[in-house]
C-alpha cells in the first residue's frame, strides 16, 4: 500500500459529557501495530479534554503520536499516510491530517502495513448520549493505492458494540477516491443485507425474510451498488406470507451496465 487517505467532517461534540473518549480514524495495520491520523474527543495518553483533537499514531506495544491539535465542528478533515520508501531494513511510511501543521509522524524500518480500517473507536461510554451529537460520520472520498495502480476492494464489516444501534454502513466500494465507509452513532431509517457481485446483463431474484417478527409492513427494496460506474434496476418486488404469517419479500436485481457491480441491498418500511 503506498497512499492510503480519507475526508470525514468533525462532528458535533456530544451532548453529555462524562469523560469519555472518542476515536475516528483511518488507519493501516500490520501483524502487531497500527498508524493512523485520529480524530480525538476526551482524553488520551496524548492529552486532551472535552474538545477535538487531531494527531498521528503508531501504537502496538508502545504508542507514539504527534502532538495534538485543537480542530473544531465542521472543519474538514484529510488523514494521509504515504509509503517513503523500502528496503531490506523494513518499509518507512508518512501520516499526517493534510494541510495541519505539526501533524506529521514519520516512521522507519518496520513491518508492511497490509490491512486497511476506517474505524470508530471508544472508551468510558455508559450512554447513548455520550456519543457525537449526530447520527454518523462518513469516512469519505477514500484513496487506496499500490503504486501506479488502485486494487479492487470489499471492505468487512465489524459492528462489535451496538447497544445504541451503533453500526457501519457500506456505501462505496470504490477506491478512485470516491469510496465511503459511514459509522453510524445510532440506528439509520433503513436496512442493508447481503453483498454481493452481478455481472453485465444477469439478473438475480433474491428474498428476505425476519422469521418470527411477523407483518413488518410494507418494505422498499432497492439494489444499491458498491461501484463508482454502475446501473442496477431492481423490479418485480413482492411479497408472500408464509405458514407461520410472517411476511416474506422477493425483489429481482438486473445489471444494466457494461461491468460487474459489487451490491448490497437496502430497503425501510413503515
Amino acid at each position: 500500500m503506498t497512499r492510503f487517505s480519507t475526508v470525514w467532517v468533525v462532528p458535533p461534540a456530544p451532548s453529555t459529557d462524562s469523560g469519555q473518549t472518542i476515536f475516528l480514524f483511518n488507519g493501516i495495520q500490520n501483524s502487531g501495530n497500527i498508524y493512523q491520523p485520529v480524530l480525538q474527543w476526551g482524553p488520551s495518553a496524548a492529552g486532551g479534554g472535552s474538545f477535538w483533537t487531531v494527531a498521528s499514531w503508531y501504537v502496538g506495544a508502545n504508542a507514539f503520536h504527534s502532538n495534538l491539535v485543537r480542530v473544531n465542528t465542521g472543519d474538514t478533515l484529510t488523514g494521509v499516510m504515504t509509503l517513503a520508501s523500502q528496503s531490506a531494513a523494513g518499509f518507512s511510511y508518512n501520516c499526517e491530517f493534510q494541510g495541519i501543521a505539526d501533524t506529521g509522524l514519520p516512521i522507519m524500518n518496520i513491518e508492511e502495513l497490509t490491512w486497511c480500517v476506517e474505524t470508530l473507536e471508544c472508551y468510558g461510554i455508559n450512554n447513548c448520549s455520550e456519543y457525537p451529537d449526530s447520527n454518523k460520520t462518513a469516512m469519505a472520498a477514500i484513496d487506496l493505492q499500490t503504486g501506479a495502480t488502485r486494487p479492487s476492494i470489499v471492505w468487512t464489516v465489524n459492528n462489535a458494540v451496538n447497544d445504541c444501534g451503533q453500526h457501519t454502513q457500506l456505501f462505496d466500494n470504490d477506491v478512485v477516491a470516491n469510496g465511503e465507509v459511514d459509522l453510524w452513532y445510532h440506528g439509520s431509517p433503513f436496512w442493508t443485507s447481503g453483498l454481493a457481485t452481478i455481472a453485465p446483463g444477469e439478473s438475480q431474484e433474491w428474498w428476505f425474510a425476519w422469521g418470527g417478527n411477523g407483518d413488518v409492513g410494507p418494505q422498499l427494496i432497492q439494489a444499491e451498488p458498491l461501484n463508482g460506474s454502475a446501473k442496477l434496476s431492481t423490479t418485480q418486488i413482492s411479497e408472500r406470507q408464509d405458514p407461520g404469517g410472517n411476511l416474506v419479500y422477493f425483489a429481482t436485481v438486473h445489471n444494466d451496465g457494461p461491468n460487474t457491480v459489487g451490491f448490497q441491498w437496502r430497503g425501510g418500511g413503515r
